[in-house]
């Protein structure tokens, strides 16, 4: 990680401490000048993960967009590699699998690559670059209109092609969890993964227990409709409760 984006990291950070934080309060947190801070700022607002006010900023709620990808995939690195050792364990040679653009799900890529041969559909473009060598999997890698902050491809061009393949698995991640219900951040993504998952004989969520207590925007689908369900073994004794009183059938996955 870069010096800016080390500092750009604590000024998050910091930012989510508090409703709207002042120039020259970051400025005095990380030992730059103002207009250094301008300009991390102006980083992040195109990055879509704050907006700037007078004298300051605040951060985007995360229900109006998907975080950026290169700031996601730094995020709980450990714990979403935990999650792809347990999800990894259904994949058998020889399968079709579909991969979808979150930061979770990226961590698939390298254990794919010793499972044998396999036919690897993605419209995630860090995942087609990770895997686009390897010999022992067929990539077929997803077009359509590329979205620079989510690091992927979504539309109507991608969802078309979705459409005329079927995988044996597909797996996914999401914004938030609420109730029985999975909700997602960002239209098009949502209707790329429905695609995904009408083109699947058998679906993978994958979950870290934080995203129980965010937000989302659109409706995904329900818990229900996934046939495997991967949560991080911090997960709340009380929403565990109440998943399987809701008749929600789920793997907690150790992090030790």
């Amino acid at each position: 990680m870069s010096r800016g984006q080390s500092r750009r990291s604590v000024l998050m950070q910091s930012m989510s401490e508090t409703d709207v934080s002042l120039v020259a309060d970051l400025a005095d947190l990380v030992g730059v000048s103002k207009m250094t801070v301008h300009r991390d700022l102006d980083i992040l607002e195109e990055k879509r993960l704050v907006r700037k006010v007078r004298g300051g900023a605040v951060l985007v709620p995360s229900t109006i967009f998907e975080a950026e990808y290169a700031y996601r995939k730094n995020q709980n690195v450990g714990l979403k590699s935990k999650l792809a050792e347990a999800m990894v364990s259904l994949v058998k040679p020889g399968m079709v699998v579909y991969l979808d653009d979150s930061s979770t799900i990226a961590q698939l890529g390298p254990l794919l690559q010793e499972i044998g041969q396999l036919a690897v559909v993605t419209n995630s473009l860090p995942l087609h670059l990770s895997l686009k060598d390897v010999p022992n999997i067929d990539l077929l890698a997803l077009g359509g209109k590329y979205d620079k902050v989510a690091e992927a491809f979504f539309g109507l061009i991608c969802n078309q092609a979705i459409e005329r393949l079927q995988f044996d698995l597909a797996f996914f991640s999401s914004s938030a969890v609420k109730g029985i219900n999975v909700y997602q951040n960002g239209a098009e993504i949502v209707e790329t993964k429905r695609c995904a998952m009408a083109s699947a004989n058998g679906t993978v969520l994958a979950l870290e227990a934080s995203k129980f207590s965010m937000n989302g925007m659109h409706l995904m689908a329900p818990l229900a409709n996934y046939d495997y369900i991967f949560v991080a073994k911090d997960f709340d004794t009380k929403l565990s409760t109440e998943l399987s009183n809701n008749g929600i059938d789920f793997t907690l996955v150790d992090l030790e």
